[in-house]
């Protein structure tokens, strides 16, 4: 015999609907972080992350619409790069450089077999000197 759902239980699911009709104009607004989602439908935090882990098919256009951002966002980067005469072209490889391992982080290794060091007196009397040492120290 199937089990008539009760009151609470049919306004609960009348509830996680409603959320996920709000949730999906807010990304239909241009909201693609949480944050943004949140802000637009006046939602808590745990409410939307509770709503995605109960609607997949919500999430997953969360999901998409985000990669879709930062694929556009990653092309911008590259032309920019391409182009050495646009005005951040330095501004942007930098920012590459900065942020993403590159192939040569791998390879490139320091093969010193004496660390350099350089020693800069210290000011005043009776203070040591400071000593930087540049390469590998030695494990004992």
């Amino acid at each position: 015999m199937k089990r008539i759902p009760r009151e609470k239980e049919l306004a609960a699911q009348e509830r996680k609907s409603e959320l996920s009709i709000i949730i999906q104009a807010a990304m239909r607004e241009g909201c693609l972080t949480k944050a943004q989602i949140c802000k637009a439908s006046k939602l808590k935090m745990h409410e939307l992350n509770r709503v995605f882990l109960n609607d997949k098919e919500l999430y997953a256009m969360f999901q998409v619409r985000r990669r879709t951002l930062s694929d556009i966002a990653a092309d911008n980067i590259v032309d920019i790069i391409s182009n050495k005469e646009h005005p951040s072209h330095f501004a942007a490889t930098k920012f590459v450089l900065q942020k993403y391992k590159s192939d040569l982080d791998g390879t490139l290794e320091s093969h010193e077999v004496n660390p350099m060091e350089v020693e800069i007196p210290g000011s005043g009397k009776g203070n040591k000197p400071t000593i930087i040492r540049f390469g590998k120290t030695d494990k004992k």
